[in-house]
């Protein structure tokens, strides 16, 4: 998955960085320091604020991320899902290709891509799971790509499945996911042969 440079880069400066807490390690202090950087992108624009998201990794230790900031969930390119999120946003289409992501508003009406994606951990082990909804007209495919919850983790692509229209689907990984990234999404045809990819 391919981000613009200027996105890649708050967004890695930006990045929850957790560590499983060691019996003998000294415990957080709170969040790390925010990037002057990321204050100014943030004065223009809904950022989130305390972020503070507990997960487990594979021998059941916490895995804790804090930041005081960070990047809105929902951007023109980009939708970002945290942990215990669930994220609600728009896909725009112009002339059938893919033009951006949106709140959504009130006045989306019955031919808009009223999406959610909600991202919670398994209850017995430490992979994740993604619940994908589609109020759409028509089936959507998305790009997607997801951060893995350990120290120093880079954006990476993943599969995804296509999404029916007025439905759901769900995304599953085996290890804990510190964020899911959706980068775009196309209209998939009752014709088109798309499978997950």
């Amino acid at each position: 998955m391919m981000l613009s440079a200027p996105l890649l880069l708050l967004f890695l400066a930006t990045t929850p960085a957790p560590a499983a807490a060691a019996p003998s390690a000294t415990p957080p202090t709170g969040p790390s320091p925010v990037p002057p950087e990321l204050v100014a992108y943030c004065k223009s624009r809904n950022c989130r604020h305390d972020v503070d998201v507990t997960l487990r990794d594979a021998s059941g230790k916490p895995m804790r991320m804090q930041r005081a900031l960070m990047p809105p969930a929902v951007e023109t390119d980009m939708v970002n899902v945290l942990p215990g999120e669930k994220v609600e946003f728009v896909a725009d289409f112009k002339d059938g290709k893919f033009s951006g992501w949106r709140l959504p508003t009130a006045k989306d009406g019955a031919g808009s891509y009223r999406l959610s994606i909600e991202l919670r951990q398994n209850p017995k082990d430490a992979g994740m799971t993604a619940t994908v909804k589609n109020n759409g007209p028509k089936k959507l495919k998305f790009s997607m790509g997801l951060v893995r919850a350990e120290t120093n983790s880079r954006p990476e692509g993943t599969k995804s499945c296509p999404v029916v229209a007025k439905g759901s689907g769900v995304e599953m990984w085996p290890f804990p996911v510190g964020s899911l990234l959706v980068r775009d999404a196309r209209i998939v045809e009752a014709t088109d042969k798309v499978g997950c990819e």
